[in-house]
């Protein structure tokens, strides 16, 4: 935790310095739209719109193993009971008449 903590911070001082240093006006035209703003401004927005694009494509394969980790949970709980069911029956010999123990000791 404190590792994160520590990367953190450090980042966030990496990105302020950036941001300090390229005050530069710049304008970006895509298709018809038409941005201004400075070099850190456009380029830390660069970089938000691709973490989010890239998450957005990851999305799905998350979502898909998580249905499927659930479901294998789900799977395992089902042949956990019906093991300790089993192991249950066996231990008790209920359809074994030669093993049914009586009330009182042979003598």
């Amino acid at each position: 935790m404190k590792f994160t903590l520590v990367f953190g911070l450090a980042l966030t001082i990496l990105a302020l310095i950036f941001a300090l240093q390229n005050t530069a006006e710049v304008s970006l035209t895509f298709f018809s739209l038409q941005f201004t703003g400075s070099i850190a401004a456009v380029t830390i927005g660069a970089l938000v719109v691709g973490i989010a694009s890239g998450f957005l494509l990851l999305l799905p394969k998350i979502v898909r193993s998580t249905v499927v980790t659930m479901n294998l949970k789900k799977e395992n709980k089902i042949f956990q009971d019906k093991d300790q069911d089993d192991l249950y029956e066996n231990l008790t010999h209920e359809d074994d008449p030669e093993m049914v123990m009586d009330d009182e000791p042979k003598k």
